[in-house]
């Protein structure tokens, strides 16, 4: 990502202007350097503040800067970028109103529901449908947070939050957000309209092949492909010449595309000392109704370190100044 690009996305969401839908500069996954810009200038991107104009006791639901919701826009795009799909998504106003009334909903009654009760306080049926066709988040400090959080889906095996998001026919959303200091509710509507399915990636994985900052890097890692029939898929792992063992989750459709989730085990959290390369390989795929075998890399990185220790470094290096 150039400099002056990012000075314009930087500018846009300082002033309140609203960023056009068009794509994002590309980012080469396969060079450290411009995932690491990649990162800064555009997952950082300051959010500003929401200005919320709604009230949870008169159960308004009010509005949020047009610059806020594009912040929380521009993080979607990040992470459908690094996953190599088009960044190109619209954001419906009509679906942001509805996604307001949805947020609302989850901050006034401290919990979160697809089908929520008519009973629930501040209840409409608007929010109902809202509610049953986004991602929904309670608690996060900020938006772009809450779409960090749908990505690494922690607890939710089928990581359904992050399918929608790495749907790769994704058009068109709508975005609300709602504050009470401590319940801030959520809401992305993610089914459709959807538009044509883009000629590549042939299949999406999270985290994706390449360097990838350790900050995005969840628990539960994804491998997904339209139309593939994973029953039988298996999945294997390695760190230079050691396997990591997997643990696989059961088979979930119906969430964007098809999808094998796995937790590997062993891992080691937090910023990693050196760049930490992890093979994959996801094989027994049937496509088509013939089997198929994927292979790629994930190179874990601490985007704040701006030139790397290579592993064979570190070990000259770790001899010298601790002896083992």
């Amino acid at each position: 990502m150039s400099r002056i690009t990012a000075l314009v996305l930087a500018g846009a969401l300082a002033l309140g202007a609203a960023p056009a839908a068009a794509q994002l500069p590309a980012v080469n996954p396969g060079d450290r350097a411009s995932v690491v810009s990649f990162y800064e200038n555009v997952y950082q991107a300051s959010a500003g503040s929401p200005n919320w104009t709604g009230d949870v006791a008169s159960c308004t639901p009010g509005a949020v800067a047009g610059a806020y919701l594009d912040a929380g826009m521009l993080r979607v795009r990040y992470f459908r970028a690094m996953a190599g799909l088009p960044t190109d998504l619209t954001r419906d106003g009509s679906l942001d109103a509805k996604c307001q009334a949805a947020a609302l909903m989850m901050t006034a009654n401290s919990a979160l529901s697809h089908s929520p009760p008519t009973g629930w306080t501040c209840y409409t049926a608007t929010g109902a449908e809202a509610a049953g066709k986004s991602n929904l988040a309670l608690g996060y400090a900020s938006l772009p947070d809450a779409v960090t959080g749908w990505m690494m889906d922690p607890g939710t095996p089928t990581v359904g939050h992050r399918r929608w998001i790495l749907y790769p026919p994704q058009s068109t959303v709508g975005i609300g957000a709602t504050f009470d200091g401590f319940s801030n509710g959520y809401a992305m509507w993610v089914l459709g309209p959807f538009g044509s399915r883009p000629g590549s990636p042939e299949w999406v994985a999270w985290p994706p092949p390449g360097f990838v900052p350790y900050t995005v890097v969840p628990g539960l890692w994804s491998f997904s492909m339209p139309n593939a029939d994973f029953s039988g898929a298996t999945v294997t792992m390695s760190r230079g010449s050691g396997a990591i063992s997997v643990t696989l989750e059961s088979i979930q459709n119906g969430y964007g595309d098809n999808t094998l989730v796995w937790t590997p085990q062993g891992l080691p959290g937090g910023a990693p000392v050196v760049d930490l390369d992890v093979s994959v390989t996801v094989g027994n795929v049937l496509a088509g109704g013939s089997p198929r075998e994927f292979t790629y890399t994930v190179t874990v990185i601490d985007p704040s370190v701006a030139v790397p220790v290579h592993p064979s470094t570190w070990g000259r290096l770790k001899t010298r100044y601790t002896g083992n």
